[in-house]
């Protein structure tokens, strides 16, 4: 695909970029219905509070995937993402059984969602910029991971 020039250069420096970035969508994606799923299926002595916090977590994962969104757009002649037909299924949400299943399942997403963060990070060019929006998405992850860690399981 080949990438227009915003402000005389390209955000995204190669189509490697666009490709990463694409899939990083797709799997945020993937990621954002799994906490959809688990908000819905809350329940057990914590319900509200793990009811909310998984609201907050598609809410916002729903912001991060708009923003990697705009800067393929931004950055691109044609952009064909369907979220729609995302090859990214999980089937974690199968086998919840108790509160903890919920917890552990919500941490375990987290986890994911870090780790395809800093596979992309590892993986675009070195276009400061893009790794910058990518360090700021994955820092609030990070900080989730720890205030989930601390609320429901230490």
């Amino acid at each position: 695909m080949k990438l227009k020039k915003l402000f005389g250069e390209s955000y995204l420096n190669t189509d490697s970029d666009f490709d990463i970035l694409k899939n990083v969508v797709l799997k945020l994606s993937g990621i954002r219905n799994d906490f959809i799923f688990l908000h819905i299926n809350s329940f057990g002595q914590s319900f509200e509070s793990i009811h909310l916090k998984y609201e907050d977590y598609y809410n916002n994962l729903a912001e991060d995937i708009d923003t990697l969104l705009e800067i393929i757009a931004m950055n691109s002649e044609k952009v064909l993402i369907d979220l729609n037909k995302n090859p990214y299924k999980s089937d974690k949400s199968k086998w919840l059984n108790s509160e903890d299943d919920l917890i552990y399942t919500g941490i375990n997403l987290i986890e994911e969602l870090l780790k395809e963060l800093e596979n992309a990070r590892k993986s675009v060019s070195e276009n400061e910029a893009l790794v910058s929006d990518i360090d700021s998405i994955a820092s609030y992850w990070s900080k989730e991971r720890s205030y989930f860690l601390k609320r429901f399981v230490l």
